[in-house]
């Protein structure tokens, strides 16, 4: 039996102890698919598992960019207007790009919660329609979606990063350690990797950050309390080299778990978007792009620090 696209949209984070009958059940079912390695991308899979540890080869369509440009924008213009709503028409007006100009008094750091950020289930469902996700699905294999946030629907949040502001980009880190210090692990089987997609970008001189081979290294870190949750910090950083991979408007970066990344402060004139979310990949598919140097996914102790 070979699975397609549509067994494969989407499926709960998971904690070991809080598994029910129903997700097992589910989770079985999936198991039990064929994998036809054949109909996956080796220049995807190389770049993500083997060197460098993450890949620009996928992009939204010319028509698919402005449909989840209109999402987001729906999104930002709802929380806008029920927080600020004396604002509302000048950030219409000014449009997205522009928020940083027109923000002046608001509470950036509080109204752009990570909930406020996400996707809602039936937005969530109409961006799976996008032929992106079947081209997607070809580079990878069969997949699942995380929905981290245990809201019972595939996750996908949005980001909004202002020229030179530095809160808003997060410091260096590893999606995995996220994951431990959550206690959340991946379906058995399944081995993650990152999708962020560029909406708006100047190339050069806003995006993601990546560090070329770091997910080859143990990247500790210590778990520290910030913004009201524990999150991790590398214990050593110096050293890291990150680059800036010049991904236009719609452009995705697909990359390893374990690899050292982070928003770059953004040093042109408009307001950065991006959308991510995290696929369950199969490991008997990633198997053969491994290059021995490191397992897809490492386990490592995390110290709490007050």
């Amino acid at each position: 039996m070979a699975c397609g696209f549509d067994a494969f949209l989407t499926f709960p984070w998971l904690k070991a102890e809080s598994l029910s009958r129903t997700k097992l059940e589910k989770t079985e079912k999936l198991f039990t698919c064929e994998v036809n390695v054949n109909k996956t991308s080796p220049q995807v899979l190389g770049a993500i598992f083997d060197k460098p540890g993450f890949s620009t080869d996928l992009f939204l369509s010319e028509e698919e960019l402005p449909r989840v440009r209109h999402w987001v924008t729906q999104l930002w213009l709802q929380q806008i207007e029920a927080l600020y709503p004396e604002k509302l028409d000048a950030l219409r007006m000014a449009e997205l790009p522009n928020y940083h100009q027109c923000c002046e008094g608001m509470e950036h750091g509080t109204m752009w919660t990570r909930e406020s950020r996400c996707f809602p289930p039936v937005m969530a469902e109409e961006l799976q329609t996008l032929p992106f996700f079947r081209r997607l699905e070809d580079a990878v294999g069969p997949y699942l979606i995380s929905d981290y946030a245990g809201s019972g629907y595939a996750d996908f949040t949005w980001r909004l990063c202002r020229p030179g502001a530095q809160s808003d980009v997060g410091p260096l880190h590893t999606d995995g350690s996220f994951w431990r210090i959550d206690g959340m692990e991946s379906p058995q089987g399944y081995v993650r990797v990152k999708c962020w997609i560029a909406l708006y970008n100047e190339p050069g001189l806003s995006g993601l950050l990546v560090v070329p081979g770091s997910h080859r290294n143990k990247n500790a870190y210590k778990a520290v309390s910030r913004h009201g949750r524990s999150k991790p910090e590398l214990l050593q950083e110096e050293g890291a080299k990150p680059v800036l991979p010049p991904v236009e408007a719609g452009r995705a970066i697909l990359f390893h778990d374990n690899l050292l990344h982070g928003g770059a402060v953004v040093r042109g004139t408009a307001t950065r978007v991006s959308l991510e979310f995290t696929l369950f990949v199969r490991r008997e598919v990633v198997e053969p792009f491994l290059s021995g140097d490191a397992p897809p996914e490492v386990d490592y102790d995390a110290t709490e620090v007050a």
